[in-house]
């Protein structure tokens, strides 16, 4: 087999052989790489094909009158591959170096996106008042109504109320100390954990910063426990040994959660397999290995949007180096940037086309 050559040298070697400077027009259509390469060769009678390697990703193709080569190169940058030459025929193959870059940029866009809402959820939290036992009593029974009225129920203030739970602020203050690209870096399906005192496969958590938060949090924590357990209230068709009993029982939690000693905290990070979102699990236990009440809610952070501030941040983030060129978004992305991988538009018209039916 004949040796792979890039495409800036084949183009140099054999521009006598195949017309890439020839001119391409194509009618703005939505179609898999496969077929926007199929018909680039019909149209040139230039021998291009799509590697095995390349995903069935689809794109937006439209052009006027444009090279040849600079659509090969614009395809190529869409959907990290690069043109190989292979005995007399061009294979769009994927490129790793392509592709690492474009995860880089992810990464980064991802870090940001969590920065941004730690920063949002400590704002909210440090507007709150102090959680004090009545406090906490008022919004237990507000969630308490909440919870028996199924038709007048707000779910939006609901999760307000929610919200308030000292161990969401808590696991916010955590996250803002850890790494946020580790975060970003992890797979769908996969996940972080960071801990006081990690294993090998685990991040450091801040210990000093733990340290300075914790006994804050331990208080907020007693009030808000106390406040929403439940289990411990006498209804009054209980006889007197039933109510006794259930006082005692309630009086034992509440010293559990009072002399809490905590020895470890765990912070768990999660990205969600069926879609673009963070679950976050927050765990503190005694030096037994005993948890903390029952546990904490786990909060979750969608890293989803409209598609196309996605792409326009991964392209700034990726931007050629170099003077390399540079693959400009088109007015299409607006409308298709959910459902397409890339789209470009080689006439640089400004007003939007009618969107694809």
């Amino acid at each position: 087999m004949a040796a792979l050559t890039p495409l800036i040298l084949l183009l140099a070697s054999l521009q006598s052989a195949q017309d890439f400077d020839q001119k391409v027009t194509f009618t703005g259509k939505a179609m898999s790489i496969q077929s926007a390469i199929s018909l680039l060769a019909k149209q040139t009678g230039v021998p291009l094909e799509p590697s095995g390697s390349l995903p069935e990703w689809h794109i937006y193709l439209h052009c006027t009158d444009q090279p040849l080569k600079d659509v090969m190169e614009k395809l190529g940058d869409t959907v990290y591959a690069e043109w190989v030459a292979d005995q007399g025929k061009y294979f769009l193959r994927t490129s790793s170096k392509k592709l690492n870059v474009a995860r880089q940029a992810q990464i980064t866009i991802n870090a940001g996106k969590l920065k941004k809402e730690i920063d949002k959820r400590l704002k909210d939290a440090a507007s709150a008042p102090p959680m004090t036992r009545e406090r906490a009593e008022e919004i237990a029974k507000k969630m308490r109504e909440f919870q028996t009225d199924d038709e007048g129920r707000d779910w939006k203030e609901y999760s307000k109320l929610q919200a308030l739970d000292p161990s969401k602020s808590f696991t916010w203050q955590l996250l803002s100390r850890c790494n946020l690209r580790e975060i970003a870096a992890i797979k769908p399906g996969e996940r972080i954990v960071f801990a006081l005192n990690p294993t090998p496969l685990q991040r450091q958590l801040d210990r000093t910063f733990v340290a300075n938060r914790l006994p804050a949090f331990h208080r907020d924590f007693v009030e808000w426990g106390l406040a929403n357990n439940q289990d411990g209230e006498v209804s009054p068709d209980q006889d007197a040994e039933q109510a006794k009993s259930m006082q005692e029982y309630r009086l034992q939690e509440e010293q559990k959660l009072r002399n809490f000693q905590c020895a470890e905290v765990l912070l768990t990070v999660t990205l969600e397999r069926e879609n673009p979102s963070y679950r976050i699990s927050l765990g503190l236990f005694d030096a037994r290995g005993d948890r903390a009440g029952s546990g904490f809610d786990q909060e979750y952070f969608s890293l989803a949007n409209d598609g196309q501030e996605d792409q326009a941040d991964m392209m700034k983030q990726a931007a050629p180096k170099d003077g390399e060129k540079k693959l400009e978004l088109s007015q299409e992305e607006k409308d298709f940037g959910k459902m397409l991988m890339g789209a470009f538009d080689f006439d640089g018209r400004g007003e939007p086309r009618p969107p694809i039916k």
